[in-house]
């Protein structure tokens, strides 16, 4: 729902729905987190991309995804 959002160009929804997800499953993961950095890229939310990215970056430090290490 939220990358369906994003996709749509609704990035204020997207990122009320990645919230609501990261709430419901108790944490996040790489992939909530880069629609994250990418839904505040948008929005040019600079401040909250960076802090998103931050924590994309901790999560993906072990990534075996090449997606995830080009990030």
């Amino acid at each position: 729902a939220a990358t369906e959002a994003f996709e749509n160009g609704n990035y204020a929804e997207a990122i009320s729905k990645a919230k609501t997800c990261i709430s419901q499953l108790g944490s996040s993961n790489p992939r909530v987190q880069s629609l994250l950095v990418q839904c505040y890229y948008e929005e040019k939310d600079w401040l909250n991309a960076k802090i998103e990215l931050n924590r994309y970056k901790k999560m993906a430090a072990n990534a075996t995804s090449e997606a995830h290490r080009n990030l």
